[in-house]
């Protein structure tokens, strides 16, 4: 895929999310050849990650859709927030090892997350 714009696709990402801030992006609108690329969600990671971006990703509400979503949260001054860190992970309630890939659920109380021995698990926030 080429990129015709003048940003790099990291770039393209992040100024689409800052456009659609505050409210969920299926991910198909970022990994495409317009904006993100066929890497669109290694971009994100990037984001995430590199830039400190507060991103909230879930799959979509649809059961009929076989997509994750993406949200970009903003602060009140119109900025995205920078995490101050990497954050402790959370535990796998089972074995207490470090779980990784955590992801939001359609409540605010729970979360999913994978542990590299039990799989997906559920915990509480």
């Amino acid at each position: 895929m080429a990129n015709y714009s003048e940003l790099t696709r990291k770039q393209q990402v992040r100024a689409y999310l800052v456009d659609h801030h505050d409210t969920w992006v299926d991910g198909t609108e970022i990994m495409n050849e317009r904006v993100g690329g066929q890497r669109g969600g290694a971009r994100i990671w990037d984001l995430r990650h590199q830039d400190g971006l507060t991103i909230l990703e879930r799959k979509h509400p649809d059961p009929n859709r076989d997509i994750h979503q993406y949200m970009l949260v903003m602060t009140a001054s119109g900025a995205p927030p920078a995490t101050p860190g990497p954050a402790a992970a959370p535990l796998c309630p089972i074995c207490k090892r470090e779980l990784g890939a955590v992801r939001e659920t359609v409540s605010d109380a729970f979360a999913v997350g994978k542990c590299i021995v039990h799989g997906w698990v559920t915990i509480k926030r």
